[in-house]
């Protein structure tokens, strides 16, 4: 079985996807990418490309890592043997969808945000 990236989404780190790893990791390698560490999809999708091994991979994204896996296609088209787009749209990532994912970050990123979503604390 081809090696799988998962992407989380924004507000979201390794945990969205412990449930799924849990079930598959006997079966295949599992890299879950924090999409947290980079700006621009562009440069998420890039960094995530590096960290799996050489060859052919499946890739799965929910929310913004939807964005982040058809990005990683884009990138890597001859790689990818399967794509997974859970809960996310399928177009590029516009000027105002910027604006507002970096909204939701700044957000996150204050004293109250840092309560409601301790997972976005790597961000800030």
């Amino acid at each position: 079985m081809y090696p799988l990236l998962l992407l989380p989404g924004l507000m979201n780190d390794a945990r969205v996807w412990q449930s799924v790893v849990r079930e598959i990791e006997h079966e295949r390698t599992c890299v879950v990418f924090p999409t947290h560490q980079e700006e621009g999809v562009e440069n998420i999708a890039a960094a995530a490309i590096r960290t799996m091994p050489p060859g052919p991979f499946c890739v799965a994204g929910f929310s913004l890592g939807g964005y982040v896996a058809l990005e990683v296609f884009r990138q890597a088209t001859d790689r990818i043997k399967g794509l997974a787009l859970l809960s996310t749209g399928s177009r590029s990532e516009s000027e105002s969808g910027k604006a507002f994912r970096q909204r939701m970050i700044d957000a996150a990123c204050d004293e109250s945000g840092r309560r409601a979503w301790p997972s976005a604390a790597p961000r800030c």
